[in-house]
């Protein structure tokens, strides 16, 4: 039976459940094959010592569809970022390796990071057709790759749990490249709507969002062994992407004028 309210998401509520356990429960107009996807790879992942996240049973509870996880008794990395500044190279760096440890290979079956990419182009109204046509044949002549993609990696889809991060939220989860996966994190890091409250009034977020970014990208760059030429690349893509997303207006305008600029070059 599921008590106190954790969390809020986009997508879904977390409760607290029993024994140790909690609920997220998913709003009424999410897939239930999306539901049942995240309950598989998240079970396969655990299985294969990627994700901490444990996964005991897909249900059906209130008229909704629900997964039980082991409760991580965890925070959002976001807080961490926000209320503890001063940490905030030392976090970039973590959420650089977090994201490095997770784009591996993992024998599970899972749909194409760039059929998946292509058809949210050809989904959005934001672009026009010939604009699209052509990220579209940037995105085919793009190496391919077999390792899996979480597809919304930022620092609201990890938690700490006793200096432990943790990855969640793997509906979006792909096959394919990990810079594709790289390049949508650098684009969230830059131009993602910033959160909305008073008690950051006096904080110059975009600052908080440059060392961020640039510490991120640097890290992971130093780690992966990747070039930012080979993450630009991908980048004209998922900024195409996400426009199809429900987004702020001013987000669409930043990637809109993003790509706008860097259409000439692929």
């Amino acid at each position: 039976m599921k008590e106190k309210l954790i969390a809020i998401g986009r997508t879904a509520k977390v409760y607290k459940w029993e024994d140790e356990k909690v609920i997220k429960l998913f709003n009424k107009d999410i897939k239930k094959e999306s539901i049942e996807k995240e309950y598989k790879i998240t079970k396969k992942l655990y299985e294969n010592n990627i994700t901490n996240v444990k996964v005991f049973d897909l249900i059906e509870y209130e008229n909704k569809t629900g997964i039980i996880f082991k409760n991580l008794k965890a925070k959002p990395m976001t807080k961490e970022i926000l209320y503890k500044p001063w940490k905030l190279k030392k976090l970039a760096f973590k959420l650089a390796e977090t994201h490095n440890s997770i784009l591996k290979y993992v024998d599970i079956k899972l749909p194409r990071t760039k059929e998946i990419l292509k058809g949210e182009i050809l989904n959005s109204n934001y672009l026009p057709s010939s604009i699209k046509d052509k990220i579209i044949k940037h995105l085919e002549d793009l190496q391919i790759g077999n390792r899996i993609c979480h597809g919304d990696f930022h620092p609201e889809n990890i938690l700490i749990s006793n200096k432990e991060f943790i990855v969640i939220d793997w509906m979006t989860a792909s096959m394919g490249n990990p810079l594709a996966d790289v390049a949508r994190t650098s684009l969230i890091l830059k131009y993602g709507k910033l959160p909305d409250n008073n008690f950051f009034k006096n904080i110059n977020l975009e600052i908080i969002r440059n060392i961020l970014y640039k510490n991120y990208i640097n890290h992971y760059m130093n780690i992966s062994r990747v070039n930012l030429d080979e993450i630009k690349e991908w980048e004209i893509v998922l900024a195409a992407t996400r426009l199809s997303e429900n987004i702020s207006e001013k987000e669409k305008e930043l990637l809109n004028d993003y790509i706008r600029k860097n259409i000439e070059f692929i």
